[in-house]
């Protein structure tokens, strides 16, 4: 099983499911690959299935893409185009989730798929995420 997801500079992170039912994860920048730890890669699988079920109960009528889109936007808690670690938590918090995810997990993610020295994750790498 591969999922693609992309970035904002074209990078697409390819999590693969090999043989003995484990992932690797690698963000691939043209010809130059990295890997994803897999401490990220289950924090991410934590991240989508949080918001995948609170999708499914609270915006069932809604399309995917609009519900990614409000989330996202109350995410940017401080209207800067990043999405911060409390951006996130303060999330997490309002949809009845905050004890899903602890801070780590989130950090995790921020670091690896978004820009560690912020702990932020652009809007555009968020939605691919969700």
């Amino acid at each position: 099983m591969t999922t693609r997801v992309r970035s904002a500079s074209s990078i697409s992170t390819k999590i693969t499911a090999s043989l003995f039912g484990t992932r690797t994860a690698s963000i691939t920048p043209h010809a130059n690959a990295r890997l994803l730890s897999p401490h990220a890669i289950m924090a991410a699988d934590k991240f989508q299935s949080v918001f995948e079920e609170y999708r499914k109960c609270n915006y069932a009528q809604e399309t995917p893409s609009r519900f990614k889109k409000e989330i996202v936007k109350y995410a940017d808690k401080n209207k800067d185009g990043d999405i911060p670690v409390e951006g996130i938590e303060l999330l997490l918090l309002n949809i009845g989730a905050a004890g899903r995810l602890t801070r780590t997990e989130i950090e995790s993610i921020l670091s690896e798929i978004g820009e560690p020295k912020k702990m932020a994750i652009s809007p555009h790498s968020m939605m691919m995420l969700l």
